[in-house]
């Protein structure tokens, strides 16, 4: 697999100090650098807002450091976007199967159709397919090592 998709738990790590910022930018930085291409299906800018919406509201932000953030983002993501739709009948079939949202089940099945390797922050979420044929496809950001 040369491609990770990666999803809002890794990317705010990149622009908010947190557990596993540091592993999240090395990992950003090889990415850079190696050319290995990043993917996410377009709602990751939902949830990129939502986190920084709950960061604000619980006072963790200030409102124009969230919107600095968000408009960094929006500037220079250095993520290819996809589009839902066409992985609707996917996600379904995977949040089924191992019980899992739906929203984490987009990125998923963009890791299965693009035979890509999913980078999360979300160890509970990894879990989930530990025992799975899409086990293959899905990586706690904290296990990730520089090559």
């Amino acid at each position: 697999m040369t491609r990770y998709v990666v999803d809002a738990s890794v990317v705010v790590k990149w622009y908010i100090p947190e557990k596993l910022s540091e592993q999240a930018d090395h990992f950003l930085e090889e990415s850079v650098t190696t050319g290995v291409p990043l993917l996410a299906p377009d709602l990751l800018m939902a949830e990129v807002g939502n986190i920084l919406w709950k960061k604000r509201r619980l006072r963790e932000l200030s409102p124009s450091e969230a919107l600095h953030i968000l408009d960094t983002i929006c500037e220079s993501l250095p993520i290819q976007l996809y589009a839902s739709l066409p992985l609707m009948r996917s996600s379904w079939k995977i949040a089924y199967a191992f019980d899992c949202t739906f929203y984490d089940a987009l990125y998923v099945a963009l890791a299965q159709e693009q035979d890509a390797l999913f980078i999360t922050a979300d160890e509970k979420l990894v879990r989930t397919f530990r025992r799975g044929r899409l086990q293959k496809h899905v990586q706690w950001l904290g296990t990730w090592k520089r090559r």
